[in-house]
């Protein structure tokens, strides 16, 4: 990744209640049928509360930002954030990261772009028509994008690993002061509320 967020601790993370907001039109007409247009994909929202203990990082981000909208990363537990032998459309080289939704029974699906890698914990792995490519020369570029040289319409290619999120803080977020007998100062943050970006805002964002 060329673009590189701050990311919000897997420990804090791993508590967040999250929603998942429909954004749909809705035309009502006269014989009573009402016309439902899908304005944009589902976007999540995260509402995190952060316990004494991890709070000094959350103040630190916060400051840091200065007010801007300045996007963040998080990892969501909620939807599994791992791809295991996903399947991955590609142009030319150029193969977009993303997982493709789909309930067990009818035709229903979608495929969701994946903007933001996230390679600390395991490797990000690549494979073209089944087998990583010997040599493995695959690099990951901003936005969930990876460039495969000599890959040509046909191939395969799948990828395994763990992702993130790229979020905004919503609202301004509030605290509640605690000091220790000790006279250490900490902080409670409860419902600091973080909406999902997408890629064309995301590209705005860190531009």
């Amino acid at each position: 990744m060329t673009t590189t967020l701050t990311r919000l601790s897997y420990e804090i993370s791993t508590g967040a209640q999250v929603s998942y907001d429909f954004d749909v039109a809705v035309n009502p007409s006269e014989s009573d049928i009402a016309g439902r247009i899908a304005m944009r994909p589902v976007k999540r929202e995260y509402m995190l509360s952060v316990s004494p203990s991890q709070s000094g990082e959350v103040v630190k981000i916060i400051m840091a930002l200065n007010g801007a909208r300045y996007p963040l990363v998080l990892r969501d537990y909620a939807d599994n954030y791992q791809l295991t032998n996903e399947i991955i459309p590609h142009t030319g080289t150029v193969a977009l990261i993303g997982r493709t939704w789909a309930p067990a029974t009818g035709t229903l699906s979608i495929f969701e772009r994946i903007l933001y890698p996230d390679t600390q914990e395991t490797p990000f792995v690549v494979r073209v028509n089944g087998a990583v490519p010997s040599p493995d020369t695959h690099t990951l570029s901003d936005f969930g994008k990876i460039n495969i040289p000599g890959l040509v319409d046909g191939d395969v290619v799948t990828v395994t690993g763990q992702y993130l999120i790229p979020v905004c803080i919503v609202d301004a977020p509030s605290t509640t002061i605690i000091t220790s007998s000790g006279g250490v100062t900490l902080h409670r943050f409860s419902d600091i509320r973080m909406r999902q970006i997408f890629e064309n805002e995301l590209i705005n964002l860190t531009s």
